[in-house]
């Protein structure tokens, strides 16, 4: 038989959705049943570190909300349109009352499908700003967005005088998902009324190695912005410094804590990245989840990790409250609760409602900037 062809599947999926919605309040459990158990899909990433911390992290905040929460793993790299199926399959097989989607951008759409005709709500962890703009009210992504991210560094920017910016790039990531980040990026560039000089794609030589853009405005932006993965954001920050680059360079949250710091060295000191400053009580959250998963895991927990604790919490919340209260929620209606990367309120469009803040890499440790 012939595979399916990608512009068929998300037709395919959707079928199978649509089939699927009825059952959801008859044969299958949802979070309302009489047993008080849960089960929560997690659609995994195809990188091997990545998917380890989310799974690791989702495994520790399971545990944290207590209950009988069950943890149901999905995910295999394949053609666009697998990990929608893959949810679709973990409704269907696994039973699964919620679900948790990657930080993959395009996988996550195809969850949000699922979401959007079964009812089943989804934490993500995708930055992209398009995900909580597709109307689906039962989603809540954990972290701010891009946009959010980018408008926090480029204000602080602008209106810093003792390094005032006059010129600002960045590097994004290859192909889609690059493009996402560089239309977010422009629309926070927009809402500042300012403007790029330019935003290209890194380039990638092998499977662990990426280059330098050709063309690149090295001797022109005092800011640039690598808005990429931890590891080919460590390799630019290295290229940039030894080709003699002395501005300022800067990143998104979720390279610190990360492998950018070991893989960049000396590079990584004095890179500017954005941060979401914690409360007491949130640095105490996370100093219990750090020790908790050093303890379990035998390694320090990256940002990933963290965030993918913060999500299983608040997932398993939701659907205890739906079980108790015998209401279906939206994540905006809960009572604010502090995470290991930050207070956990959200708007009804599944925002997350935290305050930003620009710190400094610098030996290791995060300084954070006066406003």
């Amino acid at each position: 038989m012939k595979p399916l062809h990608p512009i068929v599947l998300p037709v395919t999926l959707a079928t199978f959705c649509a089939i699927l919605h009825p059952a959801i309040g008859k044969d299958s459990k949802t979070s309302n049943d009489a047993d008080d158990s849960s089960a929560i899909g997690l659609i995994l990433p195809a990188q091997e570190s990545l998917a380890a911390s989310i799974r690791n992290g989702t495994q520790l905040g399971l545990e944290r909300a207590g209950g009988k929460n069950r943890l149901v793993l999905g995910g295999s790299p394949g053609q666009w349109g697998t990990d929608g199926n893959e949810a679709v399959r973990l409704i269907m097989e696994g039973g699964v009352h919620g679900l948790i989607a990657p930080p993959d951008g395009a996988a996550t759409h195809l969850l949000l499908q699922v979401a959007g005709r079964t009812g089943v709500p989804v934490v993500m962890l995708c930055p992209d700003a398009s995900v909580t703009q597709t109307g689906i009210r039962k989603a809540a992504r954990v972290g701010p967005s891009t946009v959010e991210e980018a408008k926090t560094m480029l204000n602080w920017a602008k209106s810093n005088p003792a390094k005032p910016i006059d010129g600002f790039a960045a590097i994004v990531p290859e192909g889609r998902a690059g493009n996402k980040v560089a239309d977010d990026l422009q629309t926070a560039a927009k809402s500042l009324n300012l403007k790029w000089m330019k935003i290209v794609q890194v380039e990638k030589t092998s499977s662990n190695q990426w280059t330098l853009p050709k063309g690149f405005p090295i001797n022109r932006a005092n800011l640039i912005c690598l808005w990429l993965e931890p590891i080919p954001a460590a390799q630019m920050a290295i290229a940039l410094r030894s080709k003699g680059y002395h501005g300022i360079l800067a990143g998104h949250s979720r390279l610190f804590p990360s492998a950018f710091q070991d893989h960049a060295g000396e590079a990584a000191n004095d890179f500017f990245i954005i941060t979401i400053p914690r409360s007491k009580d949130g640095a105490a959250v996370w100093e219990n989840f750090a020790v908790e998963y050093q303890k379990r895991f035998a390694k320090k927990p990256d940002i990933m990790a963290a965030m993918a604790y913060d999500a299983a919490t608040l997932l398993a919340r939701l659907l205890e409250v739906e079980q108790q209260t015998h209401k279906r929620l939206l994540f905006s209606e809960l009572p604010p609760v502090e995470g290991a990367t930050g207070l956990m309120r959200f708007d009804e469009y599944g925002n997350q409602q935290i305050p930003l803040a620009v710190g400094t890499l610098r030996n290791g440790r995060l300084i954070i900037q006066p406003r």
